[in-house]
């Protein structure tokens, strides 16, 4: 998955699935496997719209994104700028639910980049629909390495674990490797460096169980056709 500006979550599978759920893209890459997955506009916006807009003071927003789930924290929507993946609701705006008096910036910027999340989680249970089932997550892309705290945010809404690339310009590194199966079939390949995985944490489980229930009833309400 990449996770910069915008993002997505892409698996490669063997020839086209046969039924592709609607919410996700679906193309050939070779004459043997085609990409399958979703994307989303807004992810590293999120993040540099709370900079910009929330007063967040001097609060450790890493440690924020690694700290214990709180039932306290708002429920977003993080459309800032229309909907792809599963909707296509370009209309699509960022909705806050659960604030109060007493919620702080770094409370919210919780919520925003737990919504982020589970719209990730969104796409992951569509591509568990078809033929892709994937057990681990590999993460790549400038949030990732910005706030890295919220991979364990990631890693408890996918319910796999996440494993974070090192390298920069990951996606440009996976597609000279597809390249090289055409022009250099016997060539040694790189690995793709990665760092320490993150592992879903099960005392977590039923609070992101029940978020994802809450966001796609909000979601239903408010955005849904």
């Amino acid at each position: 998955m990449s996770a910069a500006t915008s993002g997505a979550i892409r698996v490669l599978v063997t020839d086209i699935p046969e039924r592709i759920p609607s919410g996700l893209w679906c193309y050939r890459v070779d004459s043997r496997r085609s990409l399958l997955g979703g994307a989303l506009n807004d992810v590293g916006r999120v993040l540099s719209w709370l900079g910009e807009t929330v007063r967040l003071g001097d609060a450790d927003l890493d440690e924020a994104m690694g700290a214990a789930p709180d039932p306290a924290t708002p429920l977003v929507l993080p459309y800032l700028s229309g909907e792809r993946s599963t909707g296509w609701a370009a209309d699509a705006r960022a909705v806050i639910a659960g604030a109060a008096a007493a919620t702080t910036g770094a409370q919210l910027f919780r919520g925003a980049m737990e919504g982020v999340a589970l719209s990730y989680a969104r796409i992951a249970e569509q591509l568990r629909a078809t033929a892709a089932d994937p057990r681990r997550t590999v993460a790549s892309g400038r949030v990732t390495q910005d706030l890295p705290g919220w991979l364990q945010v990631l890693a408890d809404a996918l319910g796999t674990p996440v494993e974070p690339v090192t390298m920069k310009r990951a996606t440009l590194h996976g597609t000279a490797l597809h390249a090289l199966e055409v022009l250099a079939p016997d060539t040694d390949r790189a690995p793709v460096p990665t760092g320490p995985a993150l592992h879903p944490v099960p005392a977590h489980r039923e609070h992101y169980h029940d978020r994802a229930e809450r966001f796609e009833r909000l979601y239903r309400a408010v955005i849904a056709p």
